[in-house]
């Protein structure tokens, strides 16, 4: 039993717990689908979910890291309840003192997140990993953990060294091919010394 199961607003219409292994909303939409998830530390993930100074979720490691190390792997699954609607993830059973409190909801919406899309244009669903936010100077970069590249199995590296507590970004401009359905990617205010201005996605910056 979760918190979310007796707590405010309509109850989880699904829960999945997957091999462990979010723009983000705190508020909640009571027509949204609610998906209770496990957080970083069902994956033994030094990594941490948490409110930025904005009052947006983001992750944060919780330890330091080294050039080239792995940070943490992921899995990639198709968007819940079939699309593309913003979900609640809702976050699952507290672990330790990193997890967020049982019955935290995160809103989740994949054109405003990093979420990817397959080869048909279907937004991809990772989890906790949605949560990375956009640099133009990342200090994570993604790539298979196997050679099978129908596999989706993915690790996040340090493209640099990596201190405790601080927050992890992404280039989404490297690793999403197309954001030009979001809101509020047509500017950037990353703060990089070589910011580009956009997060439209690598279409567009090519």
């Amino acid at each position: 039993m979760h918190k979310a199961d007796v707590g405010e607003g309509p109850p989880p219409k699904e829960e999945l717990i997957v091999v462990p292994h979010h723009k983000v909303s705190t508020d909640s939409d009571n027509n949204a689908n609610r998906l209770v998830f496990p957080g970083p530390s069902y994956a033994l993930a030094d990594v941490e979910m948490k409110q930025d100074d904005d009052g947006k979720y983001a992750l944060y490691s919780t330890k330091d890291f080294a050039f080239g190390e792995r940070v943490y792997e992921f899995w990639r699954m198709d968007w819940p309840f079939g699309g593309r609607d913003p979900i609640d993830m809702v976050a699952s059973n507290k672990l330790n003192e990193n997890d967020l409190t049982d019955g935290t909801i995160m809103r989740l919406v994949p054109t405003e997140c990093a979420a990817k899309k397959d080869r048909s244009g279907h937004f991809l669903f990772s989890g906790w990993d949605l949560l990375t936010q956009h640099s133009c100077e990342p200090n994570l970069t993604y790539n298979d953990l196997h050679e099978d590249e129908e596999d989706e199995w993915q690790g996040a590296y340090a493209t640099r060294a990596i201190k405790k507590g601080e927050k992890l970004t992404i280039d989404y401009n490297s690793v999403l091919w197309d954001r030009s359905d979001s809101r509020n990617a047509d500017e950037c205010n990353c703060g990089a010394g070589k910011c580009v201005g956009t997060m439209m996605g690598f279409k567009v910056c090519t």
